[in-house]
């Protein structure tokens, strides 16, 4: 492999990389958004989320007004 060979694949190895943490940040928004949902008014503070080849487990403390007082 000559040299530019390889300066353009650690470019377009850069670049995909860069779009794969785009698409896993949006998908770990998306996560987090479910998981909020899915604990409103509950007293639990986290919950699983299991796929074919993984688990995620979403935290959150959502603020009540019922907290504050």
């Amino acid at each position: 492999m000559e040299v530019k060979q390889i300066i353009d694949r650690m470019a377009a190895i850069k670049k995909e990389q860069s779009a794969l943490d785009d698409e896993y940040s949006s998908l770990q928004s998306k996560l987090q958004i479910l998981g909020e949902s899915a604990l409103e008014d509950t007293k639990y503070k986290s919950v699983s989320f299991s796929g074919t080849s993984g688990k995620a487990t979403v935290t959150c403390l959502l603020y009540t007004s019922d907290a504050a007082d």
